[in-house]
């Protein structure tokens, strides 16, 4: 058995203070990374920073939302939860990836198993995440559960009523659940609070406008 000594064991954790130091860093130049996402990924420490790499490299080739970034952003997610199967946030943003992947997928009924099985992992993993909430939320809307989305939608507004992230996905899936004019009022204060939204968010906002025929605001 190889002891270390306590000189060591100091140097050791001073390195890994330094490498969360650098993420911490690093996530805040993200120019695409909403002010939101920043705060939930930096909510929990990292258990392994490999991990974390791992995550957020996937998160940048997620984001460029094309078929052969998104397939690898889906390998460098599966990556990180193998490291460590219990980081939620990489499990959320799984789920993401799967959500895009049902546009190209040769199966999409098993794409979207896949998103459902991943976005529920994030929010039992981490419940007071209101992104995962609200990324589990799609995934139930898509799937047609009505209320059983709405009560994740409400549970991601309960628990963070200012994300433009969560504001911008309840908004685009409002109007399939009976709130139209709820939904374009999300898009309106998620502009608010996200002027420089990706474009992802923009194609959610306007149909969350265009759903409720405030066209002159989409």
């Amino acid at each position: 058995k190889r002891n270390f000594t306590p000189e060591a064991k100091a140097a050791m954790g001073q390195l890994v203070e330094n490498l969360r130091a650098a993420y911490k860093i690093r996530i805040a130049k993200l120019p695409w990374m909403s002010e939101d996402t920043k705060k939930a990924a930096l909510r929990k420490r990292p258990s392994n920073l490999t991990a974390y790499d791992l995550y957020l490299t996937g998160i940048e080739a997620k984001n460029r939302e094309d078929k052969a970034s998104v397939s690898e952003a889906i390998k460098l997610f599966k990556r990180s939860i193998d490291i460590d199967p219990h980081f939620a946030r990489a499990w959320a943003m799984l789920a993401s990836a799967y959500a895009i992947s049902t546009h190209w997928a040769e199966d999409p009924a098993e794409a979207h198993r896949l998103y459902e099985e991943a976005a529920s992992r994030a929010v039992e993993l981490d419940p007071l995440d209101a992104e995962a909430h609200a990324g589990l939320g799609m995934a139930l809307a898509r799937h047609s559960h009505p209320e059983r989305a709405k009560a994740e939608f409400e549970e991601a507004l309960r628990l963070n009523p200012n994300s433009a992230d969560v504001l911008t996905r309840y908004s685009y899936w409002a109007a399939t659940l009976g709130m139209p004019e709820k939904g374009a009022d999300m898009a309106k204060k998620a502009i608010r609070l996200n002027p420089a939204a990706p474009p992802s968010a923009i194609r959610f906002i306007r149909g969350a406008f265009i759903a409720a025929d405030r066209y002159e605001e989409a």
